[in-house]
């Protein structure tokens, strides 16, 4: 059962070859998921519109607003874009009945924005100081998120990468039914839209 746990889906797969032999080189991709575009920074030569913060000479407010920009363009609620800051989304899964990664595309947002800037063992309590205001920090981000006004043709992307992750987060519903998109590739599990502009 460990071994399955760690396996990614055959379409998953068969999507990052496709994108690997049919998309100009680094194209640009875009995805609310922080586990999509670490594995397709990791498995496609594909350029993920959302830098991983502790990975990234971006700014963090520049990190925070591609976040932020991604999660709306996709019509992620509210409430799965703070559970995943708070760490507080139901997965409906336990340990190793998981699809790979589901807690932590879930509930990792804050660890993917910051690293462990925010987190217990923090360099803070080494120094016996207080905690970063991680709670302050999530409100500000969905405070944020609420104002954001944002197109796909806005969107620093060329395509939409939409999987099971992604999904997770918008609770199935596709962004497939933009005009602006093209439907460029598709398996059971997995569509990749061009950005019409």
């Amino acid at each position: 059962i460990l071994f399955s746990y760690y396996e990614f889906p055959q379409d998953v797969v068969q999507s990052w070859q496709w994108m690997n032999q049919n998309l100009p080189h680094e194209p640009r991709v875009i995805t609310p998921s922080n586990v999509s575009s670490l594995y397709l920074m990791t498995y496609t030569s594909a350029r993920p519109f959302m830098p991983r913060g502790i990975m990234s000479v971006a700014s963090n407010y520049d990190v925070e607003e591609r976040f932020l920009k991604a999660n709306k363009l996709f019509g992620v609620d509210e409430a799965i874009v703070r559970g995943s800051l708070e760490g507080t989304n139901n997965t409906g899964c336990k340990g190793f009945e998981c699809f790979p990664d589901t807690g932590n595309n879930f509930n990792g947002a804050l660890f993917y924005l910051y690293g462990g800037w925010f987190e217990k063992r923090s360099l803070s309590d080494f120094l016996d100081e207080k905690e970063p205001p991680v709670g302050h920090k999530i409100e500000e981000l969905v405070s944020r998120y609420r104002q954001i006004r944002t197109s796909w043709q806005d969107a620093e992307a060329d395509y939409i990468y939409e999987g099971p992750w992604e999904r997770q987060l918008t609770g199935a519903r596709s962004v497939g039914n933009n005009p602006g998109l093209e439907a460029i590739y598709q398996n059971p599990t997995v569509t990749i839209y061009k950005i019409i502009r």
